[in-house]
């Protein structure tokens, strides 16, 4: 794969999955949405990659690893704890 290709390929990924995932709570992103934002994230690069003809064919979107900054884990741990407390 040539640099600019390379390049091309992750500046539509990283576009999108900020779109994809900035549409959503850090507990969405971090549980239950994974799916459903990887099959949002597929859709569109690909469309992107068709609508600028980069020569690629995206067959598949997987989040491997969610890492949040740090003061996002601590916010996303207390409110789960709450929720807990409440419906426990």
């Amino acid at each position: 794969m040539s640099a600019t290709l390379a390049t091309r390929c992750a500046t539509v990924s990283e576009s999108v999955m900020r779109e994809v995932v900035g549409d959503r709570t850090v507990d969405e992103v971090l549980t239950i949405g994974r799916q459903e934002i990887e099959d949002e994230a597929h859709a569109k690069m690909r469309d992107l990659a068709q609508k600028y003809g980069i020569g690629v064919s995206i067959d598949q979107v997987q989040l491997k690893n969610i890492n949040p900054p740090q003061p996002v884990r601590s916010r996303s741990t207390r409110s789960t704890r709450r929720s807990r407390r409440k419906s426990g």
